[in-house]
Order: C-alpha cells, then sequence, then structure tokens
C-alpha cells in the first residue's frame, strides 16, 4: 500500500460526507484532504483552520481503487459531475499556483513601494 490515487475532487460538501460514508462502510481506507482559506490539511477533528472547507479530495490506495470506484458509482448524488480528471486536475492546480503567485508578486510590490516612499521621503 503506497501510490494513492485521487478518486474525487468536489466542492460538494454533500458528496464528500456521503463518499466519505460509504467508503468508511465498506472497509475501503482512505484518506481526505481539506482545502480552507488557511490552506489545504488532512480532515482531523483536532486539525485548526480558518474556518469552512470549500474544497475536498478523496484519495485511496492502488490496491483499493477498482472498489472505490464501484461505491462512488453507487452513490445517490451526482458525483460524476464532480470528479476529476487528470486533465482538470493539472489545469486547476496550475492556475491555482499562478494566482498564488501573482498575489505573492503584488504584496511584494506593495511592500518595495512603501520602503521607497519610506527612505526616499526622508
Amino acid at each position: 500500500m503506497s501510490e494513492q490515487i485521487l478518486i474525487l475532487e468536489t466542492e460538494n460538501d454533500l458528496a464528500m460526507r456521503l463518499l466519505d460514508d460509504a467508503l468508511a462502510e465498506a472497509g475501503i481506507p482512505h484518506f481526505i484532504v481539506e482545502f480552507t482559506k488557511s490552506g489545504a490539511s488532512l480532515e482531523m477533528p483536532c486539525a485548526p483552520s480558518m474556518g469552512r472547507g470549500y474544497r475536498w479530495r478523496i484519495t485511496v490506495f492502488k490496491e483499493q481503487h477498482k472498489e472505490a470506484e464501484a461505491v462512488l458509482k453507487r452513490l445517490p448524488t451526482d458525483a460524476s459531475s464532480s470528479r476529476n480528471p487528470s486533465t482538470e486536475s493539472t489545469i486547476s492546480a496550475k492556475a491555482e499556483r499562478w494566482r498564488t503567485y501573482y498575489r505573492v508578486l503584488r504584496l511584494l510590490t506593495v511592500i518595495g513601494l512603501a520602503l521607497a516612499f519610506y527612505f526616499f521621503s526622508r
């Protein structure tokens, strides 16, 4: 049990909870990564976060992938619209990195301008 495979990435809290319960009931070990305003964290009851999650990823070990896919297909919710094919995953992760890069660059620019104003206004 080494490699993990993404079986669901969703912004739908209900779809995530249904799959979480179904996988637990089937005895399939799985991991949930929750994205909050403070960043990504493994979902644990004692983990501090800044607010409610807005996106979740559920992964399973490669050995249980087929069983997890079967459980996902049996869910009453339309989880197929929330699924994340590898191309979408790459695009959204890339866009997320660029957004973060842009925010950091903006912040550094503001700090640079403030320092320049401070030193040149003396």
